[in-house]
């Protein structure tokens, strides 16, 4: 709930924003069904969603969502 609460507050306050969701996970992976990650445009993040390379990876995508606007 912190991560959506964040999201809101950015947004509010005019930034863009990605918000990532874990969906689906398999059993040995960190990441959980429902986590989330919120990236701004100004690179900081909040949340996560599992860590390692799932995460690397989301927020690499986040940064090219947020450039491509």
């Amino acid at each position: 709930m912190e991560a959506l609460r964040k999201c809101l507050e950015l947004l509010e306050q005019g930034a863009d924003v990605v918000l990532v969701t874990v969906l689906a996970a398999t059993p040995g992976t960190p990441g959980k069904e429902g986590f989330k990650l919120v990236l701004a445009e100004d690179g900081r993040s909040f949340g996560t969603v599992g860590g390692g390379a799932l995460e690397h990876r989301a927020e690499a995508d986040a940064r090219e969502l947020l450039a491509a606007k």
